[in-house]
């Protein structure tokens, strides 16, 4: 068979994975190290079998394989250049097939054909982000959360103790609704606990302007620096609010990063500043976690923090007071009865008591009665509880410790920061759609009792037609929570008797973050969490944005069979109610 160095697979070539069969559609695109195709297979689903789009990733050293006319890579000897980065590959792409981070591209499965390794991932048709802002960048409003998702799912990569170490806009691809996802882990690098690094390949010097100075002199044997990713995090910013792919690490060396082009287009001092601390020359100037450099990114005006300052209302003014009498003979005190003669006997009698205790005991009773006076001032200072720093960090979300049973996420599923709405979901489903009935509903209205039945053991049926007990409340399984299956690790949905824990043991305080109405939650060991007040979705219309917050619990409703518990509140009430379980509620994640 005849050879071609850069061949690619022809359309309609077959190629059996482990689990499923590949059929190549068409090239997507072709780097140094790997080739990645538009293939189609066949899944079965609870309507049978499917046919989905996917795409897949092949090893091909463009300058150093060659391809046989049926497909087949040449054989690679086991000392050369090409077999070694073809090793790496197979263990990266094993280890990327562990990630569960909705930021993060999905894999089926990795395995060998034709010569190579393959592995194949979610197919994302909404463009690359370096489409997105190449030439004329997006405005800030637009890059922050943005890059927040993005750090996010590098810092659940990092607490894995694995490193992208080619971060950048083209390898950041975009869902259909907006939301990145970071592809292309070809220089990806696994480490173990203790920072050493679990292959013995170079890690590869990543792409100018996008990697540090000392990317290319890294080795194998060097240990786990997250600065590397981080350095890349600035660099995918800069990129997103300028449109162009900021100097090389050799330059900046030099010269350092050149502001102009960001404050061109209007970027605040925040962004800035995080962008030129992340890129400095020395790592040990960067911040060292993703968390650190996300923290960097708000100004002032975006602070998390709100102090309100209320002003006591102004008494009202008393009514004008009654016409004087006219003037007269001075009424003279008249003594109608011995009662009355007694009474006054008895106040006197009180009157000279306190007097001698006073003259007795001095300063003493006179310091006791200011001991408890109280003064007002003619303005109240009622100061709003401030979000409390993160107290730590799982699968790359950040919790505070409330003192509670759990550990409460700082922010709704789907969202970037503590005042963002977040995604909405029907009860028992794990993906966010435009259409909440019933006929949109995981379970039809006609198989309610399927999926009752599914949460609810036999022996609580009896407790079913309005005579449910609370010990009976049944919880979602994880394959079907929201919370879990988004962000992973050990997040889920907060049972019923968790939200109650919520509302009785911390203080509910109305007040706005970052324009958006909702609750600071305050536990008495002084932490607090927002909670944005993010309406709810029926049907495709989104209500009460900024009035009313719901929340879904992950506990059925045993005394009717289509309601869960969530909890319901306003601006003058929180309380726990329970409603059809196709509506779309906000998820606030729990962790033990």
């Amino acid at each position: 068979m005849q050879s071609n160095k850069n061949q690619v697979l022809p359309i309609g070539t077959v190629l059996r994975g482990k689990v499923y069969p590949y059929t190549i559609e068409k090239v997507l695109g072709q780097g140094a190290f790997g080739i990645t195709y538009l293939a189609s297979t066949s899944m079965k689903g609870p309507l049978g079998e499917v046919t989905v789009q996917v795409a897949l990733k092949e090893f091909f050293a463009k300058e150093l394989d060659s391809r046989m006319s049926d497909g087949t890579v040449t054989a690679r000897t086991e000392d050369g250049i090409a077999y070694k980065y073809a090793r790496a590959f197979q263990r990266e792409s094993e280890n990327l097939s562990k990630m569960k981070h909705p930021g993060i591209v999905k894999v089926l499965e990795a395995f060998e054909a034709k010569g190579t390794y393959y592995y194949s991932m979610e197919y994302l048709s909404g463009g690359s982000l370096d489409d997105k802002v190449k030439g004329t960048g997006i405005p800030e409003s637009e890059a922050l959360p943005l890059i927040r998702k993005i750090g996010s799912a590098l810092s659940y990569m990092h607490d894995r103790k694995m490193m992208h170490l080619d971060l950048k806009p083209k390898n950041i691809m975009l869902k259909g609704d907006g939301s990145p996802v970071i592809i292309d882990f070809g220089l990806s690098k696994q480490f173990d606990s203790s920072g050493e690094p679990e292959s013995s390949s170079t890690i590869g010097m990543g792409t100018p302007g996008s990697a540090p100075i000392e990317q290319a002199n890294q080795t194998s044997g060097s240990s786990f620096q997250p600065t590397l990713d981080i350095y890349a995090l600035g660099a995918t910013l800069y990129k997103m609010l300028t449109g162009v792919v900021p100097p090389t690490s050799s330059s900046i060396l030099e010269d350092g990063l050149p502001e102009d082009a960001l404050k061109a287009k209007g970027v605040s001092d925040g962004p800035i500043s995080a962008i030129i601390k992340a890129m400095q020359p020395r790592r040990q100037d960067r911040p060292q976690s993703v968390s650190a450099f996300l923290a960097l990114l708000a100004n002032p005006s975006e602070s998390e923090e709100t102090t309100v300052i209320v002003p006591k209302p102004k008494p009202k003014p008393l009514p004008d007071p009654s016409p004087e009498p006219a003037p007269g003979p001075r009424p003279k005190l008249m003594i109608k009865s011995r009662r009355t003669l007694w009474l006054w006997v008895l106040i006197a009698f009180n009157v000279a008591l306190a007097l001698a205790l006073y003259i007795l005991l001095g300063d003493g009773l006179l310091f006791s009665m200011k001991s408890t006076t109280r003064r007002h001032s003619s303005d109240t200072t009622v100061i709003v509880p401030t979000l409390s720093p993160p107290s730590g960090i799982i699968n790359g979300h950040e919790w505070v410790d409330l003192g509670l049973s759990v550990k409460w996420a700082t922010c709704n599923v789907g969202a970037s920061s503590p005042s963002d709405y977040g995604d909405y979901f029907a009860w028992g489903e794990t993906e966010t759609k435009s259409d909440f009935k019933w006929a949109t509903y995981k379970y039809s209205a006609d198989e309610i009792g399927q999926s009752f039945s599914k949460y609810v053991p036999s022996y609580a049926w009896k407790y079913w037609g309005g005579r449910g007990s609370p010990d009976d409340i049944t919880e979602l399984e994880m394959s079907d929570d929201a919370a879990h299956d988004k962000w992973g690790g050990t997040w889920r949905m907060p049972t019923d008797a968790e939200w109650t824990e919520l509302r009785t043991n911390c203080t509910w305080t109305w007040t706005s973050l970052n324009g958006r109405n909702g609750y600071f939650v305050t536990s008495k060991n002084g932490n607090s969490v927002f909670l944005p007040a993010a309406g709810h979705r029926s049907d495709s219309d989104l209500s009460n944005v900024g009035s009313q917050g719901c929340y879904w619990s992950s506990s059925l409703f045993l005394d009717y069979s289509y309601y869960a518990w969530f909890v319901r509140f306003f601006s003058s009430d929180v309380g726990r109610s329970n409603f059809y379980r196709y509506c779309g509620l906000s998820v606030r994640p729990v962790a033990e």
